[in-house]
C-alpha cells in the first residue's frame, strides 16, 4: 500500500478517467525521456511534437523567436508544468536551408530583464 506521505510528493494527472501518478522529473530526466522516446530535436524544435500527457504532464511554448527576417538565431522554449522545468533548443536560421537543430535541449531558468527605451 502506498503511503499517503509519498502521494503527496508526486503529482496526480487523470486521463481518460484513471488516476495516473506522474512522477516530478528532472530536466535530465525529460531531456532522456524525449530521446527515449526518439522524439528528434527538430520535431521539438519545429513544434510538432505531440506532447503525450502520461508522459510529460502539460507542456507549453512560453518563448520562441527566428525565421526569415530575424537573422540566424532560432530557438524555442517549453516550459514542463508538472515538473516546473523549462527546456530550451537552439537552432540555426538560414534561408537557404531553413532551421537546422544540430544540439540537445537544455535547461533554462526564467529570469527578468530591465531594459531602458527613450521614444
Amino acid at each position: 500500500m502506498i503511503g499517503l506521505k509519498n502521494i503527496i510528493k508526486r503529482k496526480t494527472t487523470i486521463i481518460d478517467n484513471t488516476p495516473l501518478i506522474l512522477k516530478t522529473m528532472t530536466a535530465e530526466d525529460i531531456i532522456k525521456r524525449l530521446h527515449d522516446k526518439n522524439i528528434s530535436w527538430a520535431e521539438i524544435g519545429y513544434q510538432e511534437v505531440d506532447w503525450n500527457e502520461s508522459d510529460f504532464g502539460k507542456v507549453n511554448v512560453v518563448a520562441s523567436y527566428g525565421g526569415e527576417g530575424q537573422g540566424d538565431i532560432y530557438y524555442v522554449v517549453y516550459h514542463f508544468v508538472d515538473h516546473d522545468k523549462y527546456i530550451k533548443i537552439d537552432g540555426f536560421f538560414s534561408y537557404n536551408n531553413g532551421v537546422e537543430f544540430n544540439n540537445a535541449p537544455y535547461e533554462v531558468t526564467p529570469q527578468q530583464k530591465i531594459i531602458t527605451v527613450y521614444n
